[in-house]
């Protein structure tokens, strides 16, 4: 068997900025050395997911393929997940992940449990960049 690689474009993907209350942050920075986008969060959604149902729902068991950028000191609240395998890849900068030791960018992906509530948040002082499944 010969595996295939599909290239997605940046076009092709639904960008989402939500609101920090979302996953229980402060209200976005004025101003930041660290972080010009104008956002907390910049995450690209490969299949349809959260706000957004205008692409494929899915690829074979993969639901959910994200590509977040998360500004310093900032990150996703601890949250349940049911009947599914949560593996996190940090591409870049680093994430701590419900009070555990930091995760840096590394070239495996960082499983989190069937079933199990995660969360995580960027390590400062730069932000991280992490593809969700």
């Amino acid at each position: 068997m010969v595996l295939q690689l599909l290239h997605v474009p940046e076009r092709a993907m639904f960008r989402s900025e939500p609101p920090p209350s979302w996953f229980g942050n402060p209200d976005n920075e004025k101003k930041s050395s660290s972080w010009t986008a104008p956002n907390w969060l910049t995450s690209r959604f490969h299949f349809s997911f959260a706000e957004w149902n205008g692409g494929p729902s899915s690829f074979g068991a993969l639901r959910v393929l994200n590509d977040d950028l998360v500004q310093p000191h900032r990150g996703f609240g601890r949250h349940p997940h049911r009947n599914m395998e949560i593996v996190t890849y940090i591409i870049d900068g680093e994430l701590v992940m419900c009070c555990l030791q930091p995760l840096p960018a590394a070239p495996l992906p960082q499983p989190h449990g069937w079933g199990s509530a995660h969360g995580g948040f960027t390590n400062p002082p730069r932000p991280s960049r992490a593809q969700a499944s």
